[in-house]
């Protein structure tokens, strides 16, 4: 009967008979602010095998480790707790593994190792890791090979840049990069008012969706519009730009002056912008587009013939917790430095 509690699954326990006969069980994770919480599902079998109470405020690196059928809670690098020893053969699960419903809040890359690691192991686990909200270094550059077979680099970050090459290493450093463009507020937003949001809205900062006080944009669910004109500054002339949206929730179409530039559905949601800008004004429009969740359950709180939506399972309730939605940002142009490699 537990599978049907409401849960924070990071990680969705699959059925142990996906990995094959006998006595298996697929591992979940499940994660709140007041605690972690491991848990496995076999035949018949559904069982919280570690429970850990404690509070989680901020980004917080989480590992689980099987050893010898018993699980352990890394929580930033430090033994956090130790649960029960498992009867089953047990297989990891995964975000995508099925089931359940999507994780309320953030999460990082998720890395599966086929050995359990000592304490020392996670720690450098830990540290390998890039904390979500930060740029990989990787992503400061962008490498092209040009007609006549000159590397270029186009470099958005200042700094000593090594490239390893079959044939020894180049070195690179750029002592200055123009500053990024905030495109703050206001935007106008526009949605569907068929799907109960207001035709037109002024957004003075961004913000989810879920946190605004109009009723039709907090259970709004479909694709909404947010507008703004820019101008570049003028070191950015003759430049290659890259648009940055930062947080998305849950998909973005982005346009430059109405030149399609691309649909962005995962992290990093970045896009070259230099074929679509042009001198003075620019117009930037980007759409975005959220999960069914919000309005699902915002019609649950309507009388049946307002509702807009309906569900062949009783999957939700009026509690559901909302969805996170919008562009959350912060939206950003950045420049690029060339450098030319012999």
């Amino acid at each position: 009967s537990g599978l049907a509690e409401p849960r924070n699954d990071a990680l969705f326990p699959p059925h142990g008979s996906l990995f094959g006969s006998g006595q298996r069980a697929g591992c979940g994770l499940a994660i709140g602010r007041n605690g972690v919480c491991v848990l496995e599902h076999g035949a018949a079998y559904f069982a919280p095998l570690l429970v850990h109470a404690v509070p989680l405020t901020d980004w917080t690196h989480i590992a689980v480790v099987y050893r010898q059928a018993q699980p352990s809670l890394y929580i930033n690098g430090e033994l956090a707790c130790v649960g029960l020893k498992s009867n089953y053969t047990v297989h990891p699960g995964t975000a995508a593994g099925g089931g359940g419903r999507p994780f309320v809040g953030e999460l990082g890359a998720i890395e599966t190792i086929s050995r359990a690691l000592d304490a020392d192991g996670v720690v450098a686990l830990m540290q390998s890791m890039d904390r979500p909200g930060t740029r990989p270094p990787g992503t400061a550059l962008e490498l092209e090979r040009g007609a006549g077979g000159a590397l270029s680099v186009q470099v958005r970050q200042p700094g000593e840049y090594v490239l390893v090459c079959a044939d020894g290493e180049r070195r690179i450093r750029v002592d200055a990069v123009p500053p990024p463009l905030l495109l703050a507020g206001p935007w106008d937003v526009q949605f569907d008012p068929h799907w109960g949001g207001p035709a037109q809205i002024t957004f003075n900062e961004l913000c989810d969706w879920t946190q605004r006080p109009e009723e039709g944009v907090r259970h709004y669910s479909g694709t909404a519009t947010y507008r703004r004109t820019f101008a570049l500054p003028d070191d950015y002339a003759g430049r290659r730009l890259w648009l940055e949206l930062g947080r998305v929730r849950d998909l973005a179409v982005v346009r430059v002056n109405s030149q399609p530039l691309g649909t962005l559905w995962c992290a990093p949601y970045r896009v070259e912008i230099t074929r679509a800008v042009r001198a003075g004004d620019n117009q930037l429009d980007v759409d975005v587009i959220n999960a069914w969740n919000n309005r699902l359950v915002g019609d649950l709180t309507l009388p049946v013939d307002q509702r807009r939506t309906s569900l062949a399972l009783p999957v939700l309730s009026a509690t559901t917790p909302l969805m996170p939605a919008g562009l959350l940002g912060p939206v950003q142009i950045e420049a690029a430095v060339e450098v030319v490699v012999e």
